[in-house]
């Protein structure tokens, strides 16, 4: 007995079917690891992204800092100016006085 058209056919969509399934299971494992995997490089951007904003926040205040230290150079730098000008002045002033005294004598 030969199997009929009919019977080809169905044998022939079984099997058709029967590899859409092997095939979609492979897919599903696929689209399974790779959900794993982006999961993974989210939590990693997410990590990457607080390490960065941390690291911008330090950035600021070191910036604060240095224009802070700027300033206080500067100010020492005009104190430091101050000084050696009132050191100038004092050391002709005392110049001054020791040459009346030798002009006084």
């Amino acid at each position: 007995m030969h199997p009929s058209d009919e019977e080809i056919k169905i044998v022939e969509k079984i099997k058709f079917w029967e590899e859409q399934e092997k095939i979609n299971a492979v897919l599903v494992e696929r689209l399974l690891h790779l959900n794993k995997e982006m999961a993974i490089i989210i939590g990693e951007c997410e990590l990457n992204k607080k390490q960065l904003v941390e690291i911008v926040s330090r950035l600021e205040e070191f910036s604060k800092e240095k224009n802070l230290l700027r300033q206080i150079s500067s100010q020492s730098l005009d104190k430091n100016s101050e000084l050696e000008k009132k050191l100038i002045s004092i050391s002709k002033y005392r110049k001054t006085i020791k040459s009346r005294k030798f002009t006084d004598r």
